[in-house]
Order: structure tokens, then sequence, then C-alpha cells
């Protein structure tokens, strides 16, 4: 059987999530947490929401990407419990 702890050992996540969604290896190196990247984004998200919309249709437009975003989540989550569990059995 074949030893794969040295390939864990430095294997990137965000390497491995780039090659599985875009078939390269990213560009981007994250140095940080997965928690100060989500902060950072959903800060310049919400700057750049308040500099382009009208105060009364923020809550409005926020409330649709959300749900949005939430199907996505379920949906991809879905997917990858399937895969896991195909996975798993071979």
């Amino acid at each position: 059987m074949i030893d794969f702890s040295e390939i864990y050992k430095r294997a990137e996540p965000e390497q491995i999530v780039s090659f599985l969604l875009y078939g390269v290896e990213s560009v981007e190196k994250f140095p940080r947490s997965l928690e100060w990247r989500l902060q950072q984004t959903n800060r310049r998200f919400h700057k750049e929401i308040n500099a382009l919309i009208l105060e009364e249709q923020q809550e409005e437009l926020l409330s649709l990407i959300f749900q949005y975003t939430a199907l996505l989540q379920d949906i991809y989550m879905e997917l990858g419990l399937l895969c896991g569990l195909k996975v798993s059995r071979h």
C-alpha cells in the first residue's frame, strides 16, 4: 500500500480546492485563516453594496443574495456528501 503521509503533510487545502474547481493551482496564496478571509470578503462586500445602492434597496438586495447563497451552499454540501459517499464505497 502507498504511504500518503508525506503528501498529506505538504498538501495545502487551498491548492487542492483550486485544482478540483478550476483544474489549476491557485496563483494566490492565502496565509491567513479561513475566518479572516471570510471577514475581509464580507467587509468589502458590504462596503461596495453601501456605495452602489440606495439604503432603501439594500435590505431587499441582501436578502435575495443571502437566499441565493444559502441555496448554493445546500446544493454543494449535498453534492459533496454524495460524492464522498460514492468514493468511500469504492
